[in-house]
């Protein structure tokens, strides 16, 4: 992977390790429709460094995030925390309604999130990082009432 893929795949799953309460907005997020994109950021983080960059994307990431689900630009995000399975130990997921949608905002986010202070750390910290970006097929259904 390039360098400049690798740094920013690592601001997407930076954004992505912020805990999940940091991605609540008033609203809970709609249902998410067939079409919805959805990127995956998965890093590799120094196991000891865990709880610093839980803040760094709680300081750096989480507002930019929110700013952008509150513009409608993003339907919603969070950072996820992984104890059993492979090497990747953060991720995070961001939702738009469709890959254009996702890849302007990504855009948008990455280059801010970047330019802040403390995101280098965060590179240090985790190391390697992996992304994907999926087009939602299929969902499950609600349960009828």
């Amino acid at each position: 992977m390039s360098r400049t893929l690798s740094t920013v795949v690592l601001g997407l799953v930076a954004v992505a390790c912020v805990a999940p309460a940091f991605a609540q907005t008033a609203a809970a997020p709609a249902m998410p429709e067939v079409g919805n994109t959805v990127l995956i950021a998965r890093y590799t983080c120094n196991a000891a460094d865990h709880a610093k960059v839980d803040q760094l994307f709680k300081d750096v990431a989480a507002p930019t995030l929110n700013r952008m689900v509150a513009e409608g630009k993003l339907v919603t995000w969070a950072i996820l925390a992984t104890h059993i399975g492979g090497p990747d130990t953060r991720a995070i997921y961001v939702w738009a309604k469709d890959p254009i949608a996702l890849l302007k905002a990504r855009a948008e986010y990455l280059p801010e999130i970047m330019a802040k202070p403390g995101w280098a750390e965060v590179q240090r910290a985790c190391p390697t990082t992996e992304v994907s970006i999926s087009n939602m097929i299929m969902r499950s259904q609600p349960a009828a009432k």
